[in-house]
């Protein structure tokens, strides 16, 4: 198997870089693992790392390996630290990316995403960009929330541009969880409207039901929201 012959490599090369023996030849090997073990894709990322400790690559590994385990808070250490060793717009990109996600400083997100913008095609990563920026201003809440589903809206009428673009699933996920959480009239309706599909097209047991979860939760926004307005109804007669 593939893995017998990765493990047969490194036990004919012990204590040597795979990096620096073949160029490239990491990275596949950590997606290779990353698919069927996250912990051990991070093990191999931190052994490579300490044998190659210049490399760029395999510090970008290291950190997708932490994502990958859930070492959220060591994983934006570590991208910020790699921020700081390359200008390379994907490792801008990666940062805002996380910090947005862990409701980071909505500044310091918006000045990833302008070296991300500066790359040498920036059309290449504006779609993620808009993506990442949408979902920070959900992140933030209050009447930011609106601006976050005014920008995922309009995103989402636009077309994925290149292989690993933000993807239309993507948007409607994050667009349900930000006008669940905004809960105005006719929010609730169009989550769950947004969040069914996901649910049926979804292959993993447990995500398809978190998302038929969050569907229902569509349903009861509505639900309340209908009864409040009968209410008021009832009180203004």
């Amino acid at each position: 198997s593939a893995l017998e012959r990765m493990q047969q490599f490194f036990r004919s090369h012990r204590g040597k870089s795979l990096e620096a023996l073949r160029p490239g030849a990491c990275e596949a090997w950590f997606d290779f693992l990353n698919t069927f073990d996250p912990i051990a894709a991070h093990q191999f990322a931190d052994e490579q790392l300490d044998l190659s400790p210049r490399s760029i690559d395999l510090w970008i590994l290291y950190a997708r390996s932490l994502e990958a385990t859930s070492q959220m808070e060591l994983a934006l250490e570590t991208w910020l630290r790699i921020g700081k060793m390359t200008a390379d717009p994907k490792v801008a990109l990666a940062t805002a990316s996380l910090m947005s996600d862990l409701d980071g400083n909505l500044g310091q997100i918006d000045a990833l995403l302008e070296i991300a913008g500066s790359s040498d095609d920036p059309r290449k990563f504006r779609r993620r960009i808009g993506f990442i920026r949408g979902r920070s201003h959900i992140q933030v809440g209050g009447k930011s929330i609106t601006k976050g589903i005014d920008i995922l809206t309009v995103l989402n009428a636009t077309e994925p541009e290149y292989p690993g673009d933000v993807t239309h699933q993507e948007i409607d996920y994050a667009l349900a969880l930000g006008l669940l959480r905004r809960a105005e009239v006719g929010d609730g309706k169009r989550a769950k409207e947004l969040l069914l599909p996901l649910a049926q097209a979804e292959q993993d047991p447990l995500r398809a039901q978190l998302l038929h979860c969050l569907a229902g939760l569509g349903n009861a926004l509505r639900s309340e929201i209908s009864r409040h307005e009968r209410e008021l109804e009832t009180e203004g007669a």
